[in-house]
């Protein structure tokens, strides 16, 4: 029988294949509940704001994605950081993301990058643009049209192995985006598209 030794270079390699398996769990579950910790990030980014006197408020949107979120109709709040600057967070069927919006108010236009969770349980960073005109005289519903750009995806899934070969027992994570999906049907998910919505303001 061989001996070990710990010096060997065999060993390390013995050492890091035992670890890597644990680590890429921790990773997932760190990636998983990452977006619940910018919520409560959020939380708490609000109540220091409400006490200088910015203002925050709540929002409900619906249609064919919405300025927010890849929602077909989410609840949104946004706290006000500064003259064109929020923060906001969108909870929505079916995404959950937070992140930063540029308003600006004299174009009545918006810029705005989230990251969360879309309709696959994947994870996911996301670009809007949206033009904003108000309906009627109340000052609270508006119509929004503009379009939406998914920039990177990430999901957690098995290894795959090459045909004729078994199938590796194991996880990692995998990242998608425009630049690694040419020539595939998934470069469709990453192209530019057109969003149309209602939205009330409270």
């Amino acid at each position: 029988m061989l001996a070990c030794n710990p010096a060997s270079p065999t060993f390390f390699f013995f050492i890091i294949l035992s670890i890597l398996p644990s680590f890429y769990l921790l990773l997932f579950a760190v990636m998983k509940k990452l977006i619940f910790v910018l919520i409560m990030i959020t939380t708490l980014t609000t109540l220091t704001f409400s006490q200088t006197g910015f203002s925050s408020g709540f929002s409900v949107e619906g249609g064919l994605c919405t300025s927010h979120a890849p929602s077909f109709i989410c609840l949104n709040y946004d706290i006000h950081l500064n003259d064109n600057f929020y923060w906001i967070i969108s909870v929505g069927a079916p995404s959950l993301v937070t992140g930063i919006k540029y308003g600006n108010y004299m174009s009545e236009n918006s810029h705005t990058l989230v990251f969360g969770r879309d309709f696959y349980d994947e994870m996911l960073l996301r670009y809007s643009w949206v033009k904003e005109k108000g309906v009627g005289y109340s000052g609270n519903w508006s119509f929004n049209y503009g379009f939406q750009l998914v920039l990177v995806k990430w999901h957690y899934g098995q290894v795959h192995s090459d045909p004729g070969e078994p199938q590796v027992d194991d996880y990692m994570w995998y990242t998608e985006s425009f630049l690694n999906t040419k020539g595939d049907w998934l470069m469709l998910k990453y192209l530019p598209y057109p969003l149309v919505n209602l939205k009330y303001q409270f």
